[in-house]
């Protein structure tokens, strides 16, 4: 089943997780650092609310474990929790079906203790692909594990679909927006580095393509990571802290103007398709 509504809507989605990134490009951060950074990307997100949300909030089980009251402050100011996998560090290709079904099942309860939500929502750390009966049995509706687009060492996705589609089985796919007819990725490092006129120009062929625009970031990229963390690449430090919001703010406006008049969380966008 395709999308059934042509309603305009802009769905931005938070990874909440364990600032893992330094080991991912050989830089030797210490754990307290870490967490720290962690930490304070959430509460930064809680500050965003009120200007950009409300959000669907990816959250992992080892993030729920350290900060439980930062969940329940993230789901009362009105985002959506939804799973990220019960460690970041996780590779869904490594376990068995039995192993898969518990960790995820842990993890969702963490996150509907911590939230006073039901947990709905999945996407896979790093975009782990997970079964769908699997995720159907575990008690999730929905799953955006889909990046259709192609990073090299990590995953492609080109030949996946760019729509929110239900499969036979009732579970929703609903993949990361990538810019049109390219598929060249719009979220996270690649927002914070493409040129303003390059975002001007694709928020006008997005707005003409689109009925559902969902791009993700990671809380940890609301800190100023230059202050924070100066060992990084550049390109994974710019932009980030204030001036992610600023642009995020200038985007969001553009897209209103061109009639993305709804800000969601995925949740209610799918309860809207019926």
């Amino acid at each position: 089943m395709s999308l059934a509504s042509r309603s305009k809507s802009l769905c931005l989605t938070f990874d909440v997780e364990e600032f893992d990134l330094p080991a991912d490009v050989g830089v030797n951060l210490s754990r307290t650092l870490r967490r720290d950074i962690a930490r304070e990307g959430g509460e930064r997100l809680l500050e965003l609310i009120p200007l950009l949300g409300p959000f669907t909030c990816f959250v992992t089980g080892t993030f729920a474990r350290r900060h439980p009251g930062l969940v329940g402050r993230l789901a009362a100011a009105g985002c959506e929790i939804a799973c990220h996998g019960l460690d970041h560090g996780d590779r869904y290709g490594s376990f068995s079906s039995s192993e898969l079904m518990r960790r995820l099942s842990r993890a969702r309860e963490l996150l509907q203790e911590n939230s006073g939500q039901e947990v709905t929502g999945h996407r896979g750390p790093r975009f782990s692909p997970a079964p769908e009966q699997v995720l159907l049995e575990a008690g999730f509706s929905y799953d955006s594990s889909i990046h259709p687009t192609w990073v090299p060492g990590r995953y492609n996705h080109l030949l996946r679909p760019l729509n929110p589609q239900r499969s036979r089985a009732g579970l929703w796919q609903v993949p990361v927006t990538v810019l049109p007819v390219t598929r060249l990725p719009l979220s996270w490092i690649w927002f914070r580095n493409y040129p303003e006129a390059l975002l001007r120009l694709t928020t006008r062929s997005l707005a003409r393509r689109s009925a559902l625009i969902c791009v993700y970031f990671h809380s940890w990229e609301l800190c100023d990571l230059n202050s924070k963390a100066g060992g990084l690449p550049w390109p994974v430090r710019r932009n980030t802290g204030p001036a992610l919001t600023r642009r995020l703010e200038g985007w969001a406006a553009a897209l209103e103007d061109r009639g993305f008049a709804s800000r969601c969380n995925l949740d209610s966008f799918i309860s809207s398709q019926g």
